[in-house]
């Protein structure tokens, strides 16, 4: 028997397939494309769904009352660090797995956050501004070092 994941993520149910389709081994499943659904929507799909791919824009939130309607879910994958639309104490008190993806942007957070401070050493912003309006910036910083 196939396994029901529900997808609440902004993508269609094929791109979902497709997508966890990369991971060898996987069992039989059917996808359920719940990004524009109702919560009532979402409840009555939640309750024959045993894998829900959690919503990453926050859209839709995965309350007590909504877990209480999980008859075979067993496991909720969010596919973004933050779960905080997530009622975790709800799903461990009905013992259905919650998971994140802890980490997973640390290094383009490291890489932002070096190359806006080298942004901010360069007076990149000044400088962006200043060649959008015309300004010729060469000329003026030639002069400014005293040169002809």
């Amino acid at each position: 028997m196939a396994q029901i994941v529900l997808s609440l993520v902004p993508l269609s149910g094929e791109i979902v397939k497709l997508l966890i389709r990369q991971t060898p081994d996987v069992p039989d499943f059917e996808v359920i494309a719940g990004y524009e659904m109702s919560v009532d929507e979402i409840k009555i799909n939640l309750s024959r769904a045993d894998i829900v791919l959690g919503d990453y824009t926050f859209k839709h939130k995965i309350t007590a009352d909504i877990v209480a309607e999980a008859k075979s879910l067993k496991f909720i994958q969010q596919p973004s660090v933050g779960y905080q639309h997530i009622d975790v104490e709800a799903c461990t008190a009905r013992r259905i797995k919650v998971a994140n993806t802890a980490g997973a942007n640390a290094v383009s957070v490291a890489e932002h956050a070096i190359a806006w401070g080298l942004c901010l050493i360069k007076n990149m912003f000044y400088v962006h501004t200043s060649t959008r309006s015309g300004a010729d910036l060469q000329r003026r910083s030639r002069c400014s070092a005293g040169n002809p």
